[in-house]
């Protein structure tokens, strides 16, 4: 890994949210003006907050994976030999021969060291097994002796990349249990489509001639292994950026949000009990107002309010009430009144 691949991973941690702040400030500051705009952790804030961290995140991303590409190394054999990829055992046999009546040592203009490097590509690429391994695993397949078989190579390089998912997997676990675990399932799904994506490419044959004779394509299999595994680094980071924010609960908001409502609570019941004692004053008044003639004739030898009457005394003076008017509306009672009350002014 390189200086400029390490200090782009460092960079993740302050560019982006640094980023959002400030593009989320000078957009306010277009959109609403000067000390105007959503309050922080309103809802919109945190709305506009979101989107503009995504396309943050997806720039950022995006400048990564071009500048990743850009680091590739383009210095190859078939760069040595200015052979494409997709170079026959002929025309390589040909490049060979007119490079090396240039750099041969018994020449003038000949260059041993040159003469060697050239020697080296021209008997790599002209055995199809060194080849099959060169372009999956590099210059390193030039000490494999042992390997006679492409099944060999694919053997000892997946030996080699066993040490990068292992280290992978056991970092991706520890984020996992001590961080927070939302948007950490996607590190696991991009782990594994690495691994099947390097496998298909490391045992497909015939992939980058193919690539070739569409578009120029100067990239290796090998390059694109590394393209993908630094691909996999970024998008894990950034999965980790986005994660907390995409997909949180807003607890921050929530809480805000819980401690305002809480307050409104508050003050509407304390209204609501203000105007519940209110209501039951006036009933208390009301209801003692429309007792008043089964009342007036108590006495008042103690110094108690009238909401303080005894409710023995109510329902004496209300059952005394209901009986008279049952009795005033009986007719036979009536009658019996009528008649002796005439007999009372007869004897008078």
């Amino acid at each position: 890994m390189s200086t400029g691949q390490i200090s782009n991973y460092a960079a993740w941690l302050v560019l982006p949210k640094a980023a959002t702040s400030a593009l989320q400030s000078i957009y306010y500051k277009i959109a609403y003006g000067e000390n105007r705009g959503p309050r922080p952790g309103s809802s919109q804030f945190i709305r506009d907050r979101k989107i503009t961290y995504s396309i943050v995140i997806a720039v950022y991303l995006t400048y990564s994976v071009y500048n990743s590409i850009s680091e590739l190394r383009v210095t190859n054999f078939y760069n040595l030999l200015n052979v494409p990829l997709n170079a026959d055992t002929k025309a390589l046999k040909r490049q060979f021969r007119s490079l090396s009546v240039l750099y041969h040592p018994d020449k003038e203009s000949g260059n041993e060291e040159v003469f060697i490097a050239l020697k080296q590509a021209y008997d790599i690429l002209t055995n199809p097994v060194k080849k099959f391994g060169y372009d999956r695993f590099g210059a390193n397949v030039i000490s494999w002796h042992d390997c006679k078989t492409e099944y060999d190579i694919i053997v000892r390089g997946f030996g080699r990349s066993l040490p990068h998912y292992v280290v992978s997997l056991f970092i991706i676990i520890v984020l996992h249990i001590f961080q927070d675990a939302r948007g950490s399932y996607w590190r696991y799904y991009l782990l594994i489509s690495e691994l099947f994506l390097e496998t298909f490419l490391i045992t497909r044959s015939g992939i980058q001639e193919y690539l070739q004779s569409y578009v120029s394509f100067p990239y290796r299999i090998e390059d694109l292994v590394s393209l993908c595994r630094q691909f996999t680094i970024l998008a894990s980071i950034a999965a980790a950026q986005l994660g907390p924010l995409l997909f949180s609960d807003n607890s921050l908001a929530n809480s805000r949000l819980c401690e305002e409502q809480q307050i409104v609570m508050k003050s509407m019941i304390s209204r609501i009990s203000m105007v519940g004692k209110t209501l039951d004053a006036e009933v208390s008044r009301a209801y003692l107002s429309s007792m008043h003639p089964f009342i007036t004739n108590t006495p008042h030898k103690t110094t108690k309010s009238k909401s303080s009457i005894s409710e023995d005394i109510l329902e004496s003076k209300l059952q005394s009430y209901l009986v008279k008017q049952k009795l005033r509306s009986n007719s036979e009672v009536q009658s019996a009144f009528k008649d002796a009350t005439e007999r009372r002014h007869q004897i008078i």
